[in-house]
């Protein structure tokens, strides 16, 4: 699926993201080292090469986390997600890049002031809540979470 593909794809599609859609490959208790282990990747591993030559080997945790993160990296971060639950047996769960696509979106709005995504608070906030749910977050991924429902 092309970048203009995936961005074009009509947001009613997350009702989809959201569903559960019958037998996974991953138990429950697995998706928490999964979520880690792609958090400590690094960024060109999933995404190619990226930014500026200051940001070598920046991880997906770190671009989550960092106070000032470049906004095209967040959407980035969020097609490249976006991708993963859009195909079968991509290279994470979809739980695991549900969690991903939605802190790109809270982050880019959080810290940059930038919507990069055509969803409605409506369906953002659904899915904020969802991944507030899931047991297997870890407590820093979910503070981003946290921080957006305080506001």
């Amino acid at each position: 699926m092309s970048d203009a593909e995936l961005e074009s794809s009509h947001p009613s599609r997350l009702s989809r993201m959201l569903a559960a859609d019958g037998a996974t490959l991953w138990q429950p208790e697995e998706m928490g080292g999964v979520l880690r282990h792609q958090l400590s990747a690094p960024l060109e591993a999933e995404l190619g090469p990226v930014g500026p030559p200051t940001m070598p080997g920046m991880t997906f945790g770190e671009l989550l986390h960092d106070p000032h993160p470049p906004v095209e990296l967040l959407r980035q971060v969020k097609r490249f997600a976006k991708a993963c639950t859009l195909v079968r047996d991509g290279p994470l769960p979809p739980e695991v890049a549900k969690v991903l696509y939605f802190a790109a979106i809270v982050v880019a709005r959080l810290r940059c002031g930038a919507r990069i995504s055509e969803l409605n608070d409506e369906a953002l906030t659904k899915g904020m809540e969802w991944a507030r749910a899931q047991k297997w977050v870890d407590p820093q991924t979910r503070s981003i979470f946290d921080e957006a429902a305080a506001r």
